[in-house]
């Protein structure tokens, strides 16, 4: 998740914005309220100035992760749980905000550089990463935090370092901010971060490099100010044509001058490479517009390294060239593996809400089938919610990002495995396809990049899949593909390479690799069958919708609390504005599988709708109406509840709209059952019986006559 740009004022005063901040996360510790009760208790405990509000402090903190929030239940956030710890300090609190949202270091590395007023900082900000802010509010905010937690000063509107502020900001706290450079085993891994470490090549005498400081001059090619350069960032040192190792700046770096040039003096740590690696080894690579991204202030052009000083190199070349220092890296040591020490629980589970107990045994199938080496498909009715659970369980069980595709009738080997395309001018190169793609990054490091194939059942898999089913099967497989040296493509397991050293053409499938697959049951006869072959390599998970006596009225409030669907005694289908704006989405979350959320604190900003009691009821009988007929998922009823809480909309209009579609696919008997339940008198829907039967006869060919619900 990216930091966040907006901060909200803490009620308690400038002085006191962090321990305001300690008592509400006391408070949320001991009581773990609902959302609403918080917010009770804030209005009662502080006195609210200005445009500060319960609602959007909370919602501040739950965003910086000091609240967590589980439907409506507040509780102690990850950052939140490091300030209620024993120990925590200044430096826990400026980790959070420096982690949390965007400018917090920025301000406090210019006022290292000089004293300043809000406009000056807003300035500089805008400048160095792009706010964009019209006004200071935002930086007087921040400002605001960080005299609350005593590093900034503050008088006659000038603001400067307090001392724990320089001595912070220099290195010299318990807890510098100058990180030690990543052991050289762990460097390439440093660019899989959510945020990688900015790199430039330097390029400087060798002595400079021994004495463990680099000289960048003020006026350089590239205009590169050595101000603006996050502490994190690491410095690949070329000399003589070699690259000898890599450094991260160690102290705050000084103004110098020698024979009346300005330089930036940087203190930094330097790892020296056992073998460097001389450029013309990497300088194809580095120079190939189709391989590498490249920054305004690159070094090298097409002739070879221009004459800098300092050059940005970018991820892609950085790893380019500490990828080569690697070379006799074996399989067993670069391929990613997973663990699995924190299996997801069905409290940890978002956005998806199962009546019962559902939620506890699929989440348990899931696990045991994943973790014990097995591929898995959930199959179930549309809108059940699998595509949503098969992400989360995912990223879950590997703390990282999954991808999801959609498979297609059009699917082959070219699409899952690669093939041959146009490259520029070189001809014809070999490309990877999805499946491929998960196992070897653009730089040719292994990779553990779990796949999602969405409606699996869309593709020919016997077609789609050809040489997969061997690797899913543990066994290695030479593809007929070579890439541009001539080497064959081969698709290997890891035991087959373990103690060989890593190439490109090889894409090693990690042991705790998984593949998990979604397949709709009502698309099960018309689309294509999967063979013995692919089904004897999977675990077969069902995910179905609600039974009929699964569908209470308390289970339809529980849903429309998680539609964001607010209810009203008072109101009788009056307009909220809440037209159906949704796609399709999944079932949405619960706090846990017993505990019903409750519906009456959503918040004006989410509210999607709102619905009578009587439009409760209405909804129940008629998804219980269907169910017999035709299993249809929350997702879909979830379209249905937005439409219905339309001006002056009754359930008419979202029969057509999303309902009877879903009947196509059944046989002619069942629709008419379908169609006869849902215009049941008894049933009460209140549906405009004319406009039902027309349609069923336009869109499924049924006749009126063959219906019992009306006159022929």
């Amino acid at each position: 998740m990216s930091p966040r740009k907006s901060v909200e004022r803490i009620p308690g005063g400038v002085d006191s914005q962090t321990e305001s901040i300690e008592k509400i996360l006391r408070y949320v510790d001991s009581e773990s309220p609902l959302v609403k009760e918080l917010a009770d208790w804030i209005e009662d405990e502080f006195s609210l100035e200005g445009d500060t509000r319960a609602d959007r402090v909370i919602r501040f903190l739950v965003g910086i992760n000091m609240l967590a929030k589980t439907g409506e239940r507040l509780s102690p956030g990850l950052e939140g749980g490091k300030w209620l710890a024993e120990g925590a300090d200044a430096e826990t609190h400026f980790g959070t905000f420096d982690s949390e949202i965007v400018g917090f270091r920025e301000i406090l590395e210019e006022l290292f550089r000089h004293e300043a007023n809000a406009k000056e900082l807003n300035e500089h900000l805008s400048e160095s990463i792009g706010v964009g802010w019209e006004t200071s509010e935002q930086v007087t905010r921040r400002l605001n935090y960080l005299r609350s937690i005593g590093y900034v000063e503050l008088e006659e509107g000038t603001y400067s370092l307090s001392e724990d502020g320089r001595d912070f900001i220099e290195g010299r706290s318990e807890r510098a901010q100058f990180q030690a450079p990543p052991d050289q085993t762990d460097i390439v891994d440093v660019f899989d971060q959510d945020n990688p470490p900015e790199v430039y090549l330097v390029a400087q005498d060798i002595g400079n490099f021994h004495e463990s400081h680099i000289l960048i001059p003020e006026d350089n090619r590239h205009d590169i100010s050595l101000r603006k350069l996050s502490s994190n960032a690491l410095f690949i040192h070329l000399v003589d044509d070699e690259f000898r190792g890599y450094s991260r700046q160690s102290e705050a770096a000084t103004e110098t001058t020698q024979n009346g040039t300005r330089y930036r003096r940087v203190p930094v740590n330097v790892v020296r490479f056992d073998d460097p690696v001389g450029i013309q080894g990497v300088i194809g690579e580095l120079l190939r517009s189709d391989s590498i991204t490249r920054p305004d202030s690159y070094p090298f052009s097409a002739t070879g390294l221009t004459e800098v000083t300092i050059g940005e190199l970018g991820g892609d070349a950085a790893q380019t060239i500490l990828s080569s220092v690697d070379a006799d890296y074996t399989y067993a040591e670069a391929v990613p593996e997973y663990e699995f020490e924190n299996p997801p629980t069905p409290d940890e589970i978002e956005d998806l809400y199962y009546p019962g107990g559902v939620l506890t045994e699929i989440i348990g199938q899931m696990v045991q089938a994943l973790t014990g080496g097995q591929h898995i498909v959930l199959v179930g009715p549309p809108g059940t919610g699998k595509s949503e659970l098969a992400k989360q369980v995912a990223a879950k069980l590997t703390d990282s990002s999954v991808t999801m595709v959609t498979a297609t009738a059009d699917w082959s080997s070219f699409d899952t495995i690669g093939g041959y395309q146009p490259e520029g001018q070189s001809g014809l190169n070999f490309s990877p396809g999805v499946f491929l793609d998960r196992f070897q990054d653009d730089n040719g490091n292994p990779t553990n990049e779990w796949l999602i194939v969405d409606e699996l059942n869309r593709a020919n898999v016997d077609k789609a899949f050809g040489s997969l089913f061997s690797a899913l099967a543990d066994d290695s497989v030479t593809t007929s593909f070579k890439d541009d040296d001539g080497n064959e493509i081969e698709l290997v397991t890891k035991a087959d390479v373990s103690g060989e050293s890593v190439a490109a053409h090889r894409y090693c499938v990690p042991d705790t690799w998984r593949l998990i697959a979604t397949m709709n049951t009502h698309d099960k006869m018309s689309l294509f069958d999967l063979s013995y072959a692919f089904i004897r390599r999977f675990a077969f998970i069902h995910v179905g919708a609600p039974s009929e006596t699964d569908i209470t009225t308390d289970a339809i409030e529980e849903y429309l609390t998680r539609w964001k669907i607010a209810i009203d005694a008072d109101t009788d289908g009056e307009d909220t504005g809440a037209e159906d704006t949704a796609g399709e989405t999944s079932p949405d979350s619960t706090e846990s599988e017993t505990e019903p959320a409750s519906h009456h604190d959503i918040s004006s900003d989410d509210l999607a709708g709102t619905l009578s009691d009587e439009g409760v009821e209405q909804l129940k009988q008629y998804w219980s109406q269907l169910q017999p007929h035709r299993a249809l998922g929350p997702a879909v009823i979830e379209k249905v509840a937005r439409t219905f809480c339309g001006e002056g909309v009754d359930l008419t209009r979202p029969t057509k709209m999303y309902v009877i579609p879903q009947l196509e696919d059944l046989p002619r008997q069942t629709q008419e059952n379908a169609i006869d339940a849902l215009l049941d008198p008894e049933a009460d829907l209140q549906l405009k019986d004319e406009e039902i039967i027309t349609f069923s006869e336009d869109y499924l060919g049924i006749n009126r006559g063959d219906l019992h619900n009306t006159q022929a």
